[in-house]
């Protein structure tokens, strides 16, 4: 046994070999050496399936599995079966990441080479210090081929070309921005305007030299300042008189001639008028003597020789009157801001008429101011110097609001202002035709203010009432009914109405004025009125002319008073009924009654009635009583038989039968028109009738 077992060990080594030979294509790569052998081959392979399974591949090739995921480098746009491109069991020596490099399609890269990067070697970019992934310069330098990997390197422009970059941070990283790769020196795609410095006027047409430098003089000249001062300082032909002002505000950039961006308004001096016109020379002086700042903004700054007013106005600025249009006018002056503002008629004078004079003669300051200095006293002095005590400036014929009454005693002309007459304007009675339904009578002394007649009211007012009382005793006195203090409502009451031919009793006490006495077209009330009744109520007379007299007249005061249209002041005993019982409390109207005339006119009927019962009444007896009065048995006060006898028939009652009511023998019975009568007469009187035999 001992000697079988070394020889089964053999045999099987043997065996293990051979099988491993007979399944295996071939001996693995150099780079594959470690996981040579028949118990390795799942690391690679999947059991049952042909070829090699690229997840396996990538559990060890962690960069290129990265970059996938990542999207980036070849691996992302090629198949992504590794045997396609990296066939092992080749043996020992093979290269199995071999490939042609001038029929590389390098764009499936996703950096498409052109410009001067088609001539370009390949390992001039693919070397062992341009390779910036992390990983794969791990990988590869573990396993000594760091050399010989075209993996891992960026593709913007500053990784590989940084040494060769003469701007360094100044700008921008993305080269190609600016550049591109058929020629660094060119820079058709740069956008001068991307910079935040838009190139315009003669800065379009410049070198890029000439602000930043030519080659070789460093990077710093492309972070220049963008001020114009940064470049122009020396130029400026203004020494310091604009200290850190920018040149553009002024200046534009097609040239310095000019300065087409200066707008004077923002200085402290706005151009206006005349002003706008005038050479900037002739105020700032030209060329390097020229001044900009510091100059005077007053008039007489320039104008100090142009002073026509001959130093009236010293310290004072001449735009306090004169615009910069022209100085013939004075637009701005304002004559309030002096010490006689002007008012009235004064607005309208000309200036001329108080400021006389010529040139530097015309006199403007230290003017009089008292109204005495212009115009003419009409007066004579009797009522002082100050004329707008009572004048007002708008015309001299009115009085000013000023104007003193207490100053001038009305009482003196034997009319003493009482009332309205106190508040009326003085030109409104001293001047003929002042005022509607005026008629003054000026008696002409002369002054301002003639006397007026006045001797009785209707001197000066007209009279309202177009004469109607000029035949009273004494003439038409306005004051027996008016008073001062206002023309309505008159003073004239009741107690004066009941001197009248019509004293006022009743509800005419409350009736107004005007309800009685009107006016036609709005003329003057009428006053000579008629005092008979239908002479206002016409229109309310219900009876026509049933109580009218031969004369057509019907006295409504016989029968109604004027505290009401009742009857209290009629007594019906005087039309031969006297009212008595029912007939007192019965409505008039039920004898009354209402007719209609032939005219249509409606009236209640009082005169012609038949006053006995049965014109009113129907009898329920039929024709039992004829030739007899209802008053035989009844009376006014009800229809009882108040005043019946029956000893006065065939048959008195005795006995027995005066306790018996009247219907046990007068029974009812029908009449021959049907209607229920009870029978009175005749009746028999003898005993069988009622009792039987």
């Amino acid at each position: 046994m001992r000697r079988v077992l070394p020889v089964l060990v053999l045999l099987t080594l043997a065996v293990g070999t051979a099988r491993a030979q007979l399944i295996s294509p071939g001996a693995l790569a150099r780079v594959h050496a470690d996981v040579e052998g028949i118990r390795n081959c799942t690391q690679c392979h999947t059991l049952g399936q042909r070829g090699i399974d690229p997840a396996k591949c990538l559990s060890c090739h962690a960069p290129i599995r990265d970059r996938l995921r990542r999207n980036e480098g070849l691996h992302a746009r090629i198949s992504r079966s590794c045997a396609n491109c990296h066939a092992d069991h080749r043996g020992e020596g093979a290269d199995i990441a071999a490939f042609e490099e001038r029929r590389f399609r390098h764009e499936l890269t996703g950096f498409r080479l052109v410009g001067q990067h088609v001539g370009a070697e390949c390992r001039s970019c693919h070397t062992p210090s341009q390779i910036t992934d992390a990983d794969v310069r791990r990988r590869k330098q573990a396993a000594g081929r760091l050399a010989e990997t075209f993996l891992g390197l960026p593709d913007d422009c500053a990784s590989c070309h940084r040494r060769q970059d003469p701007h360094t941070a100044a700008i921008s990283s993305d080269c190609g921005t600016c550049h591109s790769a058929a020629d660094w020196n060119r820079v058709s795609d740069f956008d001068h305007a991307d910079t935040g410095f838009r190139l315009a006027g003669a800065h379009v047409r410049a070198t890029c030299t000439s602000c930043h430098g030519a080659e070789g003089r460093g990077a710093a000249r492309f972070a220049i300042a963008e001020t114009c001062t940064g470049c122009h300082a020396s130029d400026s032909p203004h020494g310091r008189q604009f200290g850190s002002q920018q040149c553009s505000n002024c200046h534009g950039a097609s040239g310095w001639r000019g300065a087409p961006n200066f707008d004077h308004a923002r200085t402290d001096f706005a151009l206006a008028g005349a002003h706008v016109r005038i050479a900037c020379a002739s105020c700032h002086g030209s060329g390097a003597r020229a001044q900009w700042t510091g100059t005077a903004a007053t008039c007489a700054s320039c104008h100090s020789d142009d002073d026509p007013h001959a130093g009236q106005f010293d310290g004072q600025s001449c735009g306090a009157c004169h615009g910069p249009t022209a100085w013939a006018s004075a637009p701005l002056f304002r004559h309030d801001r002096t010490d006689f503002p002007l008012t009235g008629a004064h607005l309208s004078a000309d200036c001329a008429s108080c400021h006389t004079g010529d040139g530097p003669g015309k006199q403007f300051a230290d003017l009089p101011a008292a109204c005495a200095s212009c115009h003419d006293d009409a007066h004579d002095g009797a009522l002082g110097t100050d004329c707008q005590t009572c004048h007002a400036t708008a015309e001299w014929d009115r009085l000013a609001d000023s104007f003193d009454v207490a100053r001038f005693d009305h009482d003196a002309t034997g009319f003493a202002l009482v009332g309205a007459h106190a508040a009326a304007d003085c030109a409104s009675c001293h001047t003929a035709g002042a005022a509607e339904g005026i008629a003054v009578t000026l008696l002409g002394d002369g002054s301002t203010f003639p006397a007026v007649a006045h001797e009785t009211c209707l001197s000066c007012h007209l009279d309202a009432h177009d004469a109607a009382f000029v035949d009273a005793p004494g003439g038409a006195d306005c004051a027996g009914c008016h008073s001062q203090d206002a023309f309505a409502p008159a003073a004239f009451d009741a107690a004066r109405h009941a001197e009248t031919t019509f004293a006022l009793t009743g509800a005419h006490l409350a009736v107004p004025c005007a309800a009685c006495h009107t006016s036609a077209d709005d003329g003057p009330p009428d006053f000579d009125l008629a005092t008979a009744c239908q002479a206002c109520h016409t229109d309310r007379n219900p009876h026509g002319d049933t109580f009218a007299d031969d004369a057509g007249i019907t006295a409504c005061g016989d029968c109604h008073a004027t505290a009401d249209w009742d009857l209290a002041a009629f007594d019906h005993a005087g039309t031969g009924f006297a009212l008595d019982g029912a007939h007192a409390v019965a409505d008039c109207a039920s004898c009354h009654t209402p007719e209609t005339l032939p005219d249509g006119r409606v009236r209640q009927a009082f005169r012609g009635l038949n006053p006995t019962c049965a014109t009113c009444h129907e009898t329920p007896h039929a024709d039992q009583f004829e030739g007899r009065t209802c008053a035989s048995c009844h009376d006014a006060a009800a229809f009882t038989i108040t005043a019946f006898d029956h000893e006065q028939t065939a048959f008195p009652l005795t006995g027995a039968h005066d306790a018996v009511p009247c219907a046990g023998c007068h029974v009812a019975e029908r009449a021959r028109d049907g209607a229920a009568v009870v029978r009175f007469r005749p009746l028999p009187t003898d005993c069988a009738a009622c009792h039987g035999s």
